[in-house]
């Protein structure tokens, strides 16, 4: 796998002014809109759904979760040509100890590597499993069990909307901070939710999604640069992105982009039904509206990298 080329960004972004949430991810302070409240009226059928606390991430105990993870996996190495960006490539050829919290997808290219994946449910197919790993359900909320300075890699991704900012500044940060070694790489994979030139059935059903997914509270993207550089442990926080596209219009890598979406209107079917209150069918006609406009409007996801070396 080739690094890409890395991109600093120079540029200071605005802290965002969220508010923490208490207790139950159901339960929230922030003044309620409409669509907020029928959140809070459909708590208890989407609580079946939603059953870690203090976090906004929905745990992943579907078929149709695992084969959405799977696909993005594919999706975001088709796009970035690479599993990251961090300049590692030679300490995991070598031999390397790597955290990846959210999905494990690299002990297999690294052998002389060991990786401890680490995630709130089983992800990880234990029938598949390579012999350098070993999987850790475990809430990074609740503090990770690995001692300090383990890690010579710790790798993130897609959870930006998973935290919020408290969590984010005061517990997540400081916990991949605390678990990687001096001169070791920490990394981000994200995306900021909100597609680039989305149609308007495309956008409700997005919306609606991250509204969802974070109580109105919004996703740590955008400022994650910001936060990282103000804890001072870490060095060359480098930036790069890239914007994938959704429908044939793309070409194979739109066509997987266009796979990954449908794929996740499936999962969210239920719990955005409920939060909408609305049927399975009109659900249905919404999204199918939706992958109609990915190649009409040519619409992109933007995705990131974020890395950074522990001093």
């Amino acid at each position: 796998m080739g690094r890409p080329v890395s991109k600093i960004d120079h540029q200071t972004s605005e802290s965002v002014n969220q508010q923490p949430r208490k207790g139950s991810i159901f339960k929230y302070t922030r003044k309620r809109s409409d669509a907020a409240k029928s959140v809070a009226s459909s708590d208890i059928e989407l609580s079946q759904h939603c059953d870690v606390a203090n976090t906004n991430y929905f745990p992943p105990t579907y078929e149709d979760e695992i084969l959405r993870f799977q696909l993005q996996h594919y999706l975001i190495r088709f796009a970035w040509e690479s599993n990251f960006s961090s300049p590692v490539i030679e300490r995991l050829t070598e031999g390397a100890k790597v955290l990846d919290v959210g999905l494990l997808e690299m002990a297999t290219d690294y052998p002389a590597s060991s990786f401890v994946g680490v995630d709130t449910s089983p992800m990880y197919p234990a029938d598949i499993r390579p012999k350098n790993v070993k999987f850790q359900i475990e809430n990074i909320l609740d503090e990770l069990s690995s001692p300090n300075d383990t890690y010579d890699f710790v790798r993130i991704q897609f959870l930006s909307t998973a935290f919020t900012t408290d969590q984010w500044v005061n517990t997540v940060i400081p916990e991949l901070i605390r678990v990687c070694r001096p001169g070791g790489f920490i990394e981000f994979m994200e995306s900021d939710n909100k597609l680039i030139d989305a149609g308007p059935s495309t956008e409700f059903i997005m919306e609606s999604l991250i509204f969802l997914a974070t109580k109105g509270i919004g996703n740590i993207t955008p400022y994650l640069q910001t936060y990282l550089a103000q804890t001072t442990k870490l060095a060359g926080i480098c930036y790069e992105n890239k914007s994938i596209p959704i429908g044939r219009w793309g070409g194979k890598l739109g066509e997987l982009g266009e796979q990954v979406m449908k794929q996740t209107f499936e999962v969210e079917k239920i719990p955005l039904s409920l939060f909408l209150k609305i049927t399975h069918e009109e659900y249905g006609k919404i999204t199918r509206s939706a992958t109609r406009e990915f190649s009409e409007y040519k619409a992109l996801i933007p995705t990131c990298r974020i890395w950074a070396e522990k001093v």
